[in-house]
């Protein structure tokens, strides 16, 4: 019998997204084929960002993965989950601004990460 593991994310803490991130970021996980498949680019989505199973990747000129993300929003509450593997930067967002506010807030502090 095969095992299936099923992922249901309804509300999660920064807690719990932190423990998540630290799973994919060891080494040994990223060799897990769950987190593998995860962070693996499949599909082209427009220029250097491919998506993963369930993830936005955002590849360097060297074709490496420079950032794995995931963005959800209901219309009131908007949350970023983004990971900056070679620079080890993580960082959750959470909003009850609406999904433009948070998207525009995440939007900017990429842009100053990516700045520094």
């Amino acid at each position: 019998m095969k095992r299936r593991l099923i992922v249901v994310v309804i509300v999660q803490s920064a807690e719990d997204m932190y423990r998540w991130y630290a799973f994919l970021s060891r080494g040994r996980a990223t060799r897990d084929s769950l987190a593998l498949a995860l962070t693996t680019p499949h599909a082209r989505r427009e220029g250097e960002v491919w998506y993963g199973f369930g993830w936005f990747l955002r590849l360097g000129a060297d074709g490496a993965v420079d950032q794995i993300s995931h963005t959800g929003s209901d219309g009131v509450f908007f949350a970023a989950f983004v990971w900056r593997p070679r620079d080890k930067t993580f960082f959750y967002l959470v909003s009850n601004s609406g999904e433009k506010g948070g998207a525009e807030l995440a939007s900017d502090i990429l842009a100053r990460l990516r700045a520094n």
